[in-house]
């Protein structure tokens, strides 16, 4: 059933209208709230998609990696499943920290993503290495730190398959 059309006009000039097909009872929460469109994908051409947050409208790109066809020229999309890892985990942790009138400013995450050697061809692994900036170090702190990094919700949603490893690093804040 058609429940409306939205013209949505991208960065590279292409103006689509988009007409949404759905049933409004295939999209509500437990708590009987309409969920609505994150995003919006455009496959560009030569293995490239133009993404646009629906909210913000802000845009980027993906581009498939070197090592399947691609020109390696942006984030693939296996490279945001991995990277999006990273964020989410920060996102919690301050979430945890501003809790506890702390800060966590200037910390930050280097990714590793593993592809597997046998097919199909799928995210393995991702390595995370975390390197904390804080004024508190104390035992509690850092515990309660670590377990609201690996409860978030990409964490949390991701395939048992796939290898988490997760190192955490504790820098003095300057």
């Amino acid at each position: 059933k058609t429940i409306g059309k939205k013209n949505t006009k991208f960065r590279n000039g292409i103006n689509k209208i988009c007409t949404l097909n759905c049933n409004f009872d295939d999209h509500k929460s437990k708590d009987n709230k309409i969920s609505m469109a994150t995003s919006t994908v455009i496959y560009l051409d030569d293995l490239r998609c133009e993404l646009q947050h629906e909210q913000s409208k802000q845009h980027f790109h993906t581009d498939a990696p070197i090592d399947n066809k691609g020109k390696g020229a942006a984030f693939s999309p296996t490279d945001l499943l991995a990277t999006s890892l990273a964020a989410c985990m920060l996102t919690i942790m301050g979430i945890y920290t501003n809790a506890r009138n702390e800060s966590i400013k200037n910390s930050y995450a280097k990714i590793q993503k593993v592809m597997s050697t046998d097919a199909p061809r799928r995210v393995s692994e991702i390595h995370v290495s975390f390197h904390i900036v804080s004024s508190s170090y104390e035992y509690n702190f850092i515990e309660g730190l670590k377990n609201a990094a690996k409860t978030c919700p990409v964490a949390l949603s991701l395939s048992k398959e796939i290898k988490q490893v997760i190192d955490f690093n504790f820098e003095n804040q300057v």
